[in-house]
C-alpha cells in the first residue's frame, strides 16, 4: 500500500491525528515560553503547567470518546489496578537504567508529596497521549508497528524542544519513547496506560 492509498483510507484519523499533534505543540510551547519569564511567580507556573496536563488529559480521552475504538484499545483497563501499579514500578526502575546510562544519578527531590502528585499527573496526561492516542492511531494508519513507534517516540522527544536546550539531550526522552512504545504495543493486554503513567512519573521524579 502507497503513501496515497494509506492517506485515502485513513483520512478522517489522519486529520483527528494531525489537529491533536499541531493543537498539542502549540499549547505546549506557549506554557513553556509563559512559564519561563523570570517576572512570573513560581506557584503561578506551577498552577499553569498542572492545569496544562490536566486539560491535556481531559482533552485526549475527549480525542479517544470520539474515536469508534474503545478506551481498553488504548490502554485504559478496568480490572487488575495494583498489577498495573506494580508493573509501573518496575517500568520506572527501567527508565532509571536509561537515565543512569546517561550519567544522571537519581535524587531525592525536594517537596516530596507534591512532586509525587504533579508527576503523577504529568506521566498520565502524556501516556493518554502519547502512548495512547497517538501511538495507536498511528498504528491504525500505517498498520506499521515499528513506524509508529518510532514516530510517535521521535514527537514525544521533540516536544520537549521547549524544556531542553540542545537535541542531545533529547536523546534519553527518544530512548524512554522508544522504550515505553515498545513495551505498550508488544504487551498491550498487560500493560496499560496506569503501568505507563507510574513509570513515567518515577522517571520524572528522578
Amino acid at each position: 500500500m502507497n503513501i496515497l492509498e494509506i492517506i485515502r483510507n485513513n483520512r478522517k484519523n489522519i486529520i483527528l491525528l494531525a489537529v491533536s499533534i499541531i493543537t498539542y505543540t502549540l499549547i505546549i510551547f506557549a506554557v513553556m515560553s509563559f512559564c519561563s519569564i523570570d517576572s512570573i511567580s513560581t506557584t503561578l507556573k506551577k498552577i499553569i503547567q498542572n492545569a496544562f496536563y490536566i486539560i491535556m488529559f481531559l482533552g485526549t480521552i475527549l480525542l479517544m470518546k470520539i474515536s469508534p475504538k474503545s478506551f481498553l484499545d488504548f490502554g485504559f483497563f478496568k480490572n487488575k489496578l495494583f498489577k498495573q501499579i506494580l508493573i509501573g514500578l518496575a517500568i520506572g526502575l527501567g527508565n532509571m537504567l536509561i537515565m543512569f546510562i546517561f550519567r544522571k544519578l537519581p535524587q531525592l527531590p525536594q517537596n516530596t508529596l507534591y512532586i509525587i502528585l504533579s508527576q503523577m499527573l504529568v506521566g498520565l496526561s502524556e501516556e493518554a497521549f502519547f502512548r495512547g492516542f497517538i501511538l495507536t492511531s498511528l498504528n491504525e494508519i500505517t498498520k506499521s508497528k515499528d513506524l509508529s513507534i518510532f514516530i510517535s517516540a521521535l514527537f514525544f522527544a521533540l516536544c520537549h524542544l521547549s524544556v531542553y536546550s540542545s537535541i542531545v539531550q533529547l536523546i534519553p526522552i527518544f530512548l524512554m519513547g522508544i522504550f515505553m512504545a515498545v513495551l505498550r504495543t508488544e504487551f498491550k493486554d498487560s500493560i496499560g496506560i496506569i503501568s505507563l503513567a507510574v513509570g513515567h512519573a518515577l522517571f520524572n521524579i528522578f
